[in-house]
């Protein structure tokens, strides 16, 4: 009987370890164990790359640093901020040469460890930088895209497994970001034939020049997204995936079907057609980033308003998926907000009224960054957040 009892406590003991995710999206909303589940969130992007020490030697931070990266994630769960996305790798070649040594993951288990034991849940984005795998593996964003047995795609799947496979089991976990943005970078017809200078550093890693090879189309994303999340969910089934996309250009549509023609706006039905090619299943949710430049579209000639925040949720609801904002600030970096803003206030309207299940504000734990965005920086707009994420949950 005891025998049998021990065998019952085992298989009980299994079956919670397996227990059911705990996000997950029916039609076009998120849910927590559930129930609906809407909230403000943060962007820590450079959290990994700080902690681990990546622009020196890794894992040989000090425990000063570490304690106030910690302190960063704590003081946003203090403020009622618990959803934290950040790069979930270097941003350059020479952030990941060690990505092998044991010490750089278990860098990334302390950020794992501390979410897990303070109820945040995070969203690792798997490449932050489109050109870090190509650039590795001294390939091209053609190959990654378009090419499943190139260096760059085994480069990119590579990491990528050995980062899914290690945290799959998390509770933590919010989402798996796929790339940041990656969608900005298509159908412009090699119009940056030198790159720019960002991702043209050359002292960390990075190819000297841009061919024609690193330009690529929104049907590219839509093989590579589709691919790359399903390569996901077969290590990971029980967590969500999203492409880490920004708002398409207001012409992104039109710019996809009819050669660069830039000056063609796309209308409602267009947008939500891009949103179904650019979030191919299995992916799960729809990422926008939005900023005041970002209002002027859909007939919209002003910064000062979000107002068509609700015609890009109807595309999204047509396209049937969740949609959130994972980047977002007020209009003018650098200057504390105060009430009256007319573009995030009306951004504010319209995430409410149209029930975006989540936004994600740019940037925390970045003292002296342009959007520094925390307690001390920006005290108006913290406690502003704080009341949001209180009548988002009603």
């Amino acid at each position: 009987m005891r025998r049998l009892l021990f065998i019952v406590a085992l298989i009980f003991a299994a079956s919670c370890l397996c227990a059911a995710p705990v996000f997950t999206v029916k039609g076009t909303k998120i849910y927590k164990d559930g129930k609906e589940f809407r909230t403000v969130g943060v962007n820590m992007w450079n959290l990994f790359i700080e902690y681990a020490a990546l622009d020196d030697s890794v894992g040989r931070q000090s425990e000063e640093v570490h304690k106030m990266d910690l302190g960063y994630m704590q003081s946003a769960a203090d403020n009622g901020i618990n959803v934290i996305r950040f790069a979930a790798s270097g941003f350059y070649p020479y952030h990941i040469r060690d990505w092998g040594n044991d010490l750089y993951f278990r860098a990334m288990d302390d950020i794992f460890d501390y979410a897990d034991s303070h109820g945040i849940y995070l969203i690792p984005v798997i490449s932050w930088n489109p050109c870090l795998f190509p650039d590795t593996a001294n390939g091209s964003l053609t190959d990654l895209m378009r090419k499943k047995d190139s260096y760059s795609r085994k480069a990119f799947d590579s990491y990528a497994y050995r980062m899914v496979n290690r945290y799959k089991d998390r509770k933590c976990i919010f989402c798996w970001e796929i790339s940041n943005e990656l969608n900005l970078g298509a159908d412009l017809g090699f119009l940056h034939p030198d790159g720019y200078e960002a991702l043209n550093a050359t002292w960390m890693g990075t190819t000297y020049m841009r061919t024609p090879d690193d330009n690529y189309t929104s049907q590219d994303l839509n093989v590579f997204f589709e691919d790359v999340a399903k390569f996901i969910k077969n290590i990971d089934p029980d967590h969500l995936v999203s492409t880490g996309n920004s708002v398409p250009r207001s012409c992104a549509y039109n710019l996809c079907m009819t050669n660069n023609r830039w000056e063609k706006e796309d209308n409602v039905k267009e947008l939500t057609e891009y949103f179904k090619l650019t979030n191919p299943d299995p992916i799960d949710l729809i990422s926008i980033h939005y900023y005041n430049g970002d209002a002027v579209r859909l007939g919209n000639k002003s910064q000062e308003t979000a107002s068509k925040l609700r015609e890009i949720k109807k595309a999204a609801d047509k396209a049937g998926k969740p949609i959130y904002i994972g980047e977002t600030h007020p209009g003018k970096p650098g200057k504390e907000y105060k009430p009256g803003d007319p573009f995030f206030d009306s951004l504010i309207k319209e995430v409410l009224r149209n029930r975006y299940p989540m936004v994600l504000m740019w940037v925390w734990g970045i003292p002296g960054d342009a959007a520094e965005f925390d307690p001390a920086a920006t005290p108006e707009l913290v406690k502003l957040m704080r009341d949001v994420n209180e009548r988002m949950k009603k």
